[in-house]
């Protein structure tokens, strides 16, 4: 059975890099061309606490197709959330370096291209910061990955101020700034997230309690409120039910009654 696990499991990683070798390639390629002024490159690790340089936007950093077809691979094998939304952070700081060397390089193109990428990747981490938030909220703050949000807001804020450098057309910089804007508004929702967390870190404080066991009794709360409306809305059914049968009753009476009437006035005149 083992056997069988690893050997699909081999399969799988094969399969994986089969279908990722073309994108690598590609980008590699559209590397070399717009990386051209850069004469080192500064590979640094995806952990997020080695990242902390003077400019973590360092445009000499290696940010080829290969690295990140690497780095998109080990995040296919990553099955822990907090360490997904860390390396997932990471790609998403190689693709505004990617979109920092377009605007050096005036090419608006691989810049949009660059910060659609960085959308879709920030997207996933929102969605991830969410549902940990919703189960182990502790963990945002124990990882830090409440810091690594703060780090990631810098780099968007400070990737804004080159765009104004770039040689740009108006059409072009609306395009970009759109999606710059975009990127703000996922990074000001993360901190929303990382607020909440705070509240309940206070609010479990204040009353001796894990936020865990905060959460716990807020969920058994909430649903024995949509058990007393969903009751409560049942019975008004019921209530509306038995008005309406009722009153269809009370016309089939009065209906009786007028129908009767008309025969004995019938039966008069004969």
């Amino acid at each position: 059975m083992k056997t069988s696990i690893l050997i699909l499991t081999a399969f799988v990683a094969i399969a994986l890099v089969l279908s990722l070798a073309p994108l690598m390639l590609a980008e590699e390629t559209t590397d070399g061309a717009t990386n051209t002024a850069d004469n080192e490159t500064v590979v640094i690790s995806t952990d997020t606490s080695s990242t902390t340089t003077t400019d973590d936007l360092d445009t000499s950093e290696n940010v080829g197709g290969l690295k990140l077809g690497w780095m998109k691979l080990g995040l296919a094998f990553t099955f822990n959330q907090e360490k997904k939304a860390e390396k997932e952070l990471q790609l998403a700081r190689l693709q505004l370096i990617r979109a920092k060397i377009a605007a050096r390089n005036n090419d608006s193109e691989a810049m949009e291209k660059a910060l659609e990428a960085h959308e879709q990747i920030m997207e996933r981490v929102q969605e991830r910061v969410n549902k940990i938030s919703e189960t182990d909220p502790e963990v945002i703050k124990a990882k830090g990955l409440d810091r690594a949000i703060q780090a990631h807001e810098n780099r968007i804020a400070k990737l804004n101020g080159i765009l104004a450098s770039a040689n740009l057309t108006e059409a072009q910089v609306v395009k970009i700034q759109a999606r710059i804007t975009k990127a703000q508004g996922v990074t000001e929702k993360l901190k929303a997230v990382d607020a909440k967390v705070d509240e309940l870190k206070a609010q479990a404080e204040a009353e001796n309690k894990t936020i865990k066991e905060l959460l716990k009794e807020k969920k058994a709360g909430k649903q024995a409120s949509q058990t007393e409306t969903q009751t409560q809305e049942g019975q008004e059914t019921g209530q509306g039910e038995t008005e309406q049968a009722e009153t269809q009753t009370q016309s089939g009476q009065e209906n009786a009654g007028g129908e009767n009437a008309g025969s004995g006035s019938g039966n008069s005149a004969s």
